[in-house]
């Protein structure tokens, strides 16, 4: 099916300034990082993707598919939080339009290390996206997806937010894969940072081709919690190249 070994919509967030027991939301999309919401506190938000593909001469150069994902988390321990992901999907192609229930996606965090600053860290974590969204109508991958990964981050200078995430992506029906992504992040001040993250799927056997992920995004924390990130980017490989746009709104509870 197209459209849905796209950049991880099911996995939206990450980036910002790293301090200690921070509860503010993750800022970058693609990679993940040590932001979690306190012991006891819940975290909401929403991310909406477009995703079209480009390449003129694919049989699919007239796709798109659009999700809004929203979110909640909640901060079990200190270090420990769980997450649940709720996708609504629109795929346009081969004429038609479908739209309804993408795959939904549970997953939990878990800050294994941190310094005493707050980093270096390094922080483990587990995804499980659930065959709900419809293969046929493309509004999902018609299988069950689980990764393991873990994020590995520290901060230079004050300003910059170095990450590297490494993971393992198992899939029921078609080939898993090794992921390899990392983000740098410059923090203009506490409101306002931009970044640039990419992430790079390896599958293992010869079905699928290897699939980039580029992206450049702007965070701004307009109020304590609060976080508004706008992203655009590209993807190149397996399906056709292609472009993606999204936005994200959260709040995490203090």
């Amino acid at each position: 099916m197209m459209m849905k070994r796209f950049w991880p919509a099911v996995v939206a967030v990450v980036v910002g300034g790293v301090v200690a027991a921070s509860a503010e939301p993750m800022r970058t999309l693609v990679v993940k990082e040590d932001m979690t919401p306190n012991k006891g506190h819940w975290e909401f938000g929403g991310t909406f993707g477009y995703q079209e593909i480009t390449d003129p001469n694919s049989e699919l150069s007239d796709a798109s598919y659009s999700e809004l994902a929203l979110y909640a988390r909640y901060g079990l321990t200190k270090d420990f939080s769980f997450n649940v992901e709720v996708p609504i999907a629109n795929s346009d192609f081969d004429g038609g339009s479908s739209f309804g229930l993408g795959d939904l996606v549970l997953g939990a965090d878990l800050v294994g290390f941190e310094d005493t600053l707050g980093y270096p860290y390094v922080m483990p974590y587990v995804r499980l996206a659930l065959p709900t969204g419809d293969e046929d109508e493309a509004l999902g991958a018609g299988e069950t997806q689980v990764k393991f990964g873990a994020a590995i981050g520290t901060t230079v200078d004050d300003d910059w937010d170095f990450i590297l995430d490494v993971g393992f992506m198992g899939r029921s029906e078609t080939e898993n894969s090794f992921v390899i992504g990392g983000a740098v992040v410059y923090k203009f001040s506490e409101k306002f940072s931009m970044h640039v993250e990419g992430q790079l799927d390896i599958p293992r056997g010869d079905e699928f081709e290897d699939v980039g992920t580029l992206l450049g995004g702007m965070v701004y924390r307009p109020a304590e919690g609060w976080l508004v990130g706008l992203y655009g980017g590209v993807e190149s490989g397996d399906i056709d190249d292609n472009v993606i746009g999204a936005a994200k709104l959260a709040y995490a509870f203090e």
